[in-house]
């Protein structure tokens, strides 16, 4: 995140990396690998806004489940 890249010629500060890996913690990066992140000495001397709760993201599996018990089909469609 904080390097050029070709599809983002603009690296992001370190600050908004950690912003970026806040709000994606439990979506697209595991929120206890950011927290630990948070402590290392990469990460020391970053304002870090934080997160007072983190966000439960059903798996896969576990959303299917339940759709399953209402009734819905893969295609989107009521049973």
């Amino acid at each position: 995140m904080t390097a050029a890249r070709p599809y983002r010629m603009t690296p992001l500060t370190p600050e908004q990396a950690l912003i970026e890996l806040r709000k994606f913690g439990g979506i697209q990066f595991d929120p206890a690998v950011v927290d630990a992140f948070v402590r290392t000495k990469w990460a020391r001397d970053l304002s870090d806004p934080g997160r007072e709760e983190v966000r439960d993201v059903p798996l896969i599996g576990q959303a299917a489940g339940s759709m399953a018990s209402i009734g819905v089909t893969p295609s989107g469609a009521a049973t």
